[in-house]
Formats: structure tokens, C-alpha cells, sequence
């Protein structure tokens, strides 16, 4: 699970990312926040930007 937020300054997150199987039987692991965009001007962090291709 991965909460999303639009730039750093966003808090608290209003999406989650949430990854799961039917019939997982994992842990549920928490992970730090997903940076959506860098800045103001609306460019994509690396990681974003990765993830879009």
C-alpha cells in the first residue's frame, strides 16, 4: 500500500496505491509516500516518470 500525494508539500494523502492478488496470503506492507509531481509547473518525478514510460 502506497499513499499518493501531488507534490511534497500535499499532506495529508487522499489516494492509495493499493497492489493486491486474490487468495495472497502476504503481509501488507506500508510504503513511503508516492511523490506524484516534483513541483508547481506539473513535471512527473523520476520515479513517475518511469512508471508512465
Amino acid at each position: 500500500m502506497r499513499a499518493l500525494t501531488g507534490t511534497a508539500q500535499d499532506w495529508p494523502a487522499k489516494l492509495v496505491l493499493l497492489h493486491a492478488m486474490k487468495g495472497g496470503r502476504s503481509d501488507l506492507t506500508v510504503l513511503p509516500p508516492l511523490v506524484v509531481h516534483a513541483d508547481e509547473d506539473a513535471a512527473f518525478t523520476d520515479e513517475v516518470s518511469a512508471m508512465v514510460g
